[in-house]
C-alpha cells in the first residue's frame, strides 16, 4: 500500500469514528507530504470534515480542488445534510448539474432525503425524472429514499 493510500485509509478510519483531531493531524501530514491536491485524499477530507460538523473546512477543501468527481460533490452534499443544511445540499446539487459531473445513486438518494426534509415535492419529482433517465431508479438505496420522500409529503 502506498503512502497516499495509507493516509487516505487513516482519514477514513478517523471519519468512521468521528476522530476530528486525529483527522486534522492526518490533513497536516497530507499537505506536508505533497498530497494536498490528490482527488481521493481530498474526498476523504471532505467526508471527515462533513461528518464531524466542520463544513467550513469541508468547503475549503472542495473549493481548493483542481478536479472534482461525483464522490467530491456527494460527500459535500452529505455534509450539508448531516449539518442540517438541507438547502445547502440541494443548492449544491444544482451547481453540480452545471459542472459536467454526473450524479450517482448516492447523490440521488441524498437529495431525495433533502426534498423530504424541505417538503419540496416539485424538486423531488424533477430529481426523480433525472434519476430515472440516468438509470439509477432501480438501485435499492435510491428506491428507499424515493419511498421516504413520498411518505413524508
Amino acid at each position: 500500500m502506498s503512502e497516499r493510500q495509507k493516509l487516505a485509509e487513516l482519514l477514513r478510519k478517523c471519519s468512521r469514528n468521528f476522530f476530528l483531531d486525529q483527522g486534522k493531524e492526518v490533513h497536516g501530514a497530507v499537505v506536508r507530504k505533497g498530497y494536498g491536491f490528490d482527488l481521493m485524499v481530498n474526498n476523504d477530507l471532505i467526508d471527515i470534515y462533513g461528518k464531524c460538523g466542520r463544513m467550513s473546512h469541508a468547503c475549503e477543501v472542495f473549493d481548493g480542488m483542481l478536479e472534482r468527481n461525483v464522490v467530491s460533490w456527494s460527500s459535500l452534499m452529505c455534509g450539508y445534510l448531516h449539518e442540517g443544511n438541507a438547502k445547502g445540499s440541494l443548492s449544491l446539487f444544482g451547481h453540480m448539474g452545471f459542472s459536467g459531473v454526473k450524479p450517482n445513486e448516492y447523490t440521488f438518494s441524498t437529495n431525495f432525503k433533502v426534498c423530504a426534509l424541505l417538503g419540496v415535492l416539485e424538486n423531488g419529482m424533477q430529481i426523480h425524472g433525472l434519476c430515472t433517465k440516468s438509470g439509477f431508479g432501480g438501485y435499492h438505496v435510491v428506491g428507499n429514499s424515493i419511498i421516504e420522500m413520498w411518505k413524508n409529503q
